[in-house]
């Protein structure tokens, strides 16, 4: 069987991304307070995130992967009785904040036997990847460690920001898709959509989903 890194190159690529130590302060420190936009988003993110959750069943057990500097910790805590939090860098755990146990791993290996947690959250991962078996690997591991359900978010290809981006030529680093592609690779990895929420409708790229594993 091909190893994942024989597939592609692109989560190690990203990983290294975040291993700068002043990345990782500017992300804890700086990221979500440095502008009222960037403030907004933060509490918009937070509470979408609460109220997919609060479509969900009753969650003992919950991953955090990748977690960041532990910006969701507060938010999930409020859902599920015991929380991890996974990061691959090195460098965004040291600025981790919060109280759950930090474990060093990157969400497309994952050291936690199948169905070992009721929820897995994925944020703000899936939109780094352009190619589409990247995503499907790594929506097929959370979905392998999920007893029940995964949280994720990706960037839709059909909304204004997306448009602008395409109109004007610019390349960007965060890779958006048509929803019935963003679909597809789910049902390829065994989930089903629950919910979901835009960032902002017809305007933001961002879309939080909430998926259920498939029996």
């Amino acid at each position: 069987m091909a190893t994942f890194n024989s597939i592609s190159q692109e989560p190690k690529q990203t990983r290294q991304a975040w291993e700068d130590a002043l990345r990782a302060q500017h992300y804890a420190h700086g990221r979500w307070a440095q502008s009222a936009r960037a403030r907004r988003t933060n509490r918009r993110e937070q509470f979408l995130v609460d109220q997919l959750l609060e479509q969900a069943d009753s969650i003992d057990s919950a991953l955090d992967v990748p977690c960041g500097t532990g910006r969701f910790e507060a938010t999930l805590a409020r859902h599920a009785l015991r929380l991890w939090a996974a990061d691959a860098s090195h460098a965004m755990l040291s600025q981790y904040e919060g109280q759950s146990p930090r474990i060093q791993f990157s969400a497309d290996a994952i050291p936690f036997c199948t169905a070992s947690i009721d929820l897995v959250f994925c944020f703000r991962l899936l939109h780094h990847f352009e190619e589409s078996q990247t995503r499907v690997h790594i929506l097929k591991e959370l979905a392998r460690v999920s007893r029940r359900y995964v949280l994720v978010s990706y960037w839709d290809a059909a909304c204004l920001q997306s448009w602008r981006h395409r109109l004007l030529g610019r390349k960007t680093k965060r890779h958006a898709i048509p929803r019935l592609q963003f679909e597809t690779e789910a049902k390829a990895a065994g989930l089903k959509v629950v919910a979901r929420e835009p960032l902002r409708r017809g305007v933001s790229e961002q879309v939080i989903v909430l998926l259920e594993v498939k029996p």
